[in-house]
């Protein structure tokens, strides 16, 4: 049976139908959307994204989404959204326009999705395609992996693949920061990827709330937990980083830079 990819370009919107909606976490779901074949997958490159598009309050509205799922899965698409709620956080008093609008749908309600969008490409066994004015390659033996709160999903696709690859030989560290445990997304399949391999994937978190008897790390991220808990900088060292902009500012790549990592290795989605 031949397999059909979904994404057409950029350019062209089609529409996703939602199946089932799951709730993760308190402000967390899992939204699977199906393909009009069960021999379709998506057709996005490892280390891209795609775009949903919906009318809202007479508005047209565009966000980036990475899927959950590779392009080994067919006929559905699974995305982990967070909803930005309003009134929760201050200065954004009105919260995610996208994110609020998709908690609201139902089973059989649609979205429009547009791409691939692609800009840090993974081609496997360690090898990167930074797509610019000119394409850019990297090779990676290790990959440090630090990202905040719903930033992981660019990251968690990257780390599947290289997981689920049985040629690709990459180590990956992954240091994972949240305000509380319950915003933890994915924590059960970061886990399990962990336990099967352990001599090629670790895994850290550091809470800004810890509760109490909290094994892990506490606070912000800093250069003493980069240095502690991610690889040494060198030419086959790769950084990749995602998450609040404060945090990959003023926090990530200063640290990065203090501990030798160059800004050619390094590398933001």
């Amino acid at each position: 049976m031949s397999v059909h990819k979904y994404l057409r370009g950029p350019s062209v919107k089609l529409p996703l139908r939602l199946v089932e909606k799951l709730v993760l976490t308190h402000d967390t779901n899992l939204y699977t959307f199906g393909f009009p074949s069960h021999d379709t997958i998506l057709g996005l490159p490892v280390g891209g994204c795609v775009q949903l598009h919906a009318k809202i309050n007479g508005e047209n509205v565009t966000r980036p989404y990475t899927p959950v799922t590779l392009d080994d899965f067919k006929g559905y698409v699974k995305f982990v959204i967070k909803t930005y709620r309003k009134d929760v956080n201050p200065k954004f008093p009105a919260g995610g326009k996208m994110s609020q609008y998709l908690e609201t749908l139902s089973a059989g309600d649609c979205v429009d999705v547009g791409g691939p969008f692609v800009r840090i490409h993974y081609l496997g066994d360690g090898d990167f395609e930074i797509m610019g004015e000119q394409v850019r390659k990297l090779k990676a033996n290790y990959i440090n992996m630090i990202c905040g709160g719903s930033g992981l999903t660019p990251l968690y696709q990257v780390l599947k693949y290289i997981l689920n690859s049985s040629t690709d030989k990459t180590k990956i560290a992954l240091i994972f920061a949240n305000q509380t445990e319950k915003d933890i997304i994915l924590r059960n399949e970061l886990e399990q990827l962990r336990d099967a391999n352990q001599s090629r994937f670790r895994l850290w978190y550091t809470l800004s709330s810890p509760p109490e008897n909290w094994s892990y790390s506490a606070g912000y991220i800093d250069q003493g937990m980069i240095d502690e808990h991610c690889y040494p900088a060198g030419e086959n060292t790769v950084n990749l980083l995602c998450g609040p902009p404060m945090m990959i500012k003023n926090a990530c790549i200063p640290a990065l830079r203090a501990l030798g990592h160059s800004t050619e290795n390094t590398l933001t989605f």
